[in-house]
């Protein structure tokens, strides 16, 4: 008897306690009060309504349509993923991955998921939002609950129809091409639906052929390219090739190609860079260049003000961002007694390890040498060159100053 009591006392110590009192907030829910306010607390739970009858919880009453969609959502969404690791939506590739996925894969099971479980998920959402009409559960107050739903359902059939040309075969290109030209007949927003024509401002229609629905729909004016993979490819990213032993002649041609595109662009920049780059030694313009960027490299940096002037023309020669520094050192070393003697001159007489470190970091992290600028500005063009290099730039200011002040220069 002495033990029950003893654990009982435990126990209410234990719901007593603050801990206990933050999870469970209004404690065993043993009246209606206290289940109205367990529902309406609850993070998950306060989204349903405290009562509902028996009957709106049976099978027959929800179809559980809702709860299948979601599952289904689910399903496509990983399915998808992971097609997304091996399927190229191009025109050369498009068809042949899709077989491949369909054959190679045993039982072709991740495609077929995929494909079944969109058609199943379109089924769901009709199923569901017809129960919800036929229970009337559009009705005050949930109207607002009725317009999501139409708008996931408009989601849901758009998806489902973008994905239909993913194949890229016969009943993929022309069952697109039926649905896109029904869109030209759209009120408002179709090139040959009933009211576009009035859509104009001082006789220039507004709604054209190239700005209507069935231009949104597909990226472009026909069942093409455009519809699979819309906008422009980077020239950066390698596409690979078809699987197939490359010949000599023509890897050695593109090789060439492009070496001789780099070649000129880069050699006459760096063949200048080094020239302005001995004529500022020469002319003792580097020194006056240091004295304008002392606050940023001496004040934020914590580095010497020569420093600056590596930094600098380290974009005419990237290679040169520690040599620099060399014949820095030795010139802030002329006339002392370690040049008297005939020693080397080592970059500690210049800077501290822990000044060498943020001098790395800056110059590792800031803007590409010359070369590289050339190489971007052809690839990306000049604006989105000058973007990455400002970009880099203060960046690299912005750790090398908040690492300056970590180690303790500045």
């Amino acid at each position: 008897m002495s033990l029950e009591r003893h654990w009982k006392k435990i126990q209410q110590q234990v719901v007593e306690t603050q801990i206990w009192k933050s999870i469970f907030r209004v404690g065993i829910p043993n009246t209606n009060r206290k289940r109205v306010l367990a529902m309406l607390g609850n993070v998950v739970l306060h989204l349903h309504p405290v009562k509902t009858r028996k009957s709106g919880v049976k099978m027959r009453y929800t179809w559980c349509a809702g709860g299948m969609t979601f599952f289904l959502f689910l399903t496509l969404t990983f399915t998808g993923l992971l097609l997304m690791f091996y399927y190229r939506p191009t025109i050369e590739y498009a068809y042949g991955d899709m077989l491949d996925l369909r054959e190679q894969v045993p039982f072709g099971i991740m495609r077929e998921m995929h494909r079944w479980g969109a058609h199943a998920m379109v089924i769901s959402v009709w199923i569901h939002m017809f129960r919800v009409f036929m229970t009337g559960s559009y009705k005050p107050p949930r109207e607002f609950n009725w317009n999501v739903g139409v708008v996931l359902l408009v989601l849901t059939l758009l998806l489902s129809f973008t994905g239909y040309l993913l194949p890229w075969d016969q009943l993929a290109i022309w069952a697109i091409t039926v649905g896109s030209n029904m869109a030209r007949a759209t009120p408002l927003a179709g090139n040959e639906g009933p009211f576009s024509a009035q859509l104009a401002v001082n006789g220039v229609n507004l709604v054209t052929a190239g700005s209507d629905a069935r231009f949104g729909l597909l990226g472009g004016r026909i069942v093409g390219a455009n519809a699979l993979l819309p906008g422009r490819q980077s020239p950066l990213v390698l596409e690979l090739p078809p699987f197939r032993r490359p010949l000599l002649r023509s890897v050695t041609a593109k090789a060439w190609f492009r070496f001789r595109d780099f070649v000129r662009l880069a050699t006459p920049l760096m063949l200048v860079g080094s020239f302005v780059l001995g004529l500022a030694f020469e002319s003792g313009a580097v020194h006056a260049f240091s004295g304008v960027v002392a606050p940023l490299v001496h004040g934020w940096l914590g580095l010497p003000a020569v420093a600056g002037i590596a930094l600098a023309f380290s974009f005419l020669r990237k290679e040169l961002a520690l040599q620099l520094l060399l014949v820095l050192a030795a010139a802030e070393a002329a006339g002392t007694a370690v040049a008297a003697a005939g020693a080397p001159i080592a970059l500690n007489t210049l800077m501290t390890p822990s000044q060498l470190f943020v001098y790395a970091i800056v110059a590792s992290v800031s803007l590409p040498c010359v070369a590289t600028f050339a190489a971007l500005a052809g690839e990306l063009g000049r604006r989105t060159a000058v973007l990455m290099s400002v970009a880099s730039i203060a960046l690299a200011v912005t750790a090398g100053g908040i690492l300056a002040r970590v180690v303790g220069i500045a």
